[in-house]
């Protein structure tokens, strides 16, 4: 399973270069960039870099791996029908992971708060995340992007991919 790092759309471009150049340097598969608006915020008044890109939204999915198995299935047989092999479609999914350090209360708030705007979260220990991303494969899931919206700035957001890249994504 490749990992990619997704960078909120209201950085700078020289936030997403840091995180582009970091994914490079740490041996990630690439970097994403949003395709229309997302609000990361309750600040409409935020300036935010978009990009236009071609998506195959269908099969790129934000949420669980058993929501991934489903539409995966359900991609499976509209490929049938039109006599597509769906293996030939590298499909996506998008979810905010965390390996969170004991204590970190901080953390914990973020996540509640997350979830309760509906947000699909893996946050916990290392083997948590790991535990939940390892299915996704399963799930027909070629590639994982990784957010950074939440992760928070500077050295933070670096120590958190770091903590995801070494305790997480090294093991897979």
């Amino acid at each position: 399973m490749d990992f990619s790092l997704w960078p909120a759309a209201s950085r700078t471009w020289r936030e997403v270069l840091e995180g582009a150049e970091y994914a490079e340097r740490t041996g990630w598969h690439g970097v994403w960039v949003a395709d229309h608006f997302m609000q990361n915020g309750d600040d409409l008044s935020v300036p935010v870099n978009e990009c236009l890109a071609l998506l195959a939204g269908i099969v790129n999915h934000w949420g669980n791996p058993k929501l991934a198995a489903h539409k995966g299935e359900v991609f499976a047989r509209h490929c049938e029908k039109i006599g597509r092999d769906p293996k030939s479609v590298r499909r996506s999914a998008q979810t905010m992971l965390e390996v969170v350090v004991p204590g970190d209360t901080e953390a914990i708030e973020r996540k509640e708060r997350l979830e309760s705007r509906g947000g699909h979260v893996i946050m916990g220990s290392a083997q948590e995340v790991l535990d939940t991303v390892a299915q996704y494969p399963a799930a027909g899931i070629d590639e994982l992007l990784v957010p950074d919206s939440f992760l928070g700035t500077g050295n933070r957001r670096f120590e958190a991919l770091e903590r995801l890249r070494e305790e997480v994504l090294a093991k897979l």
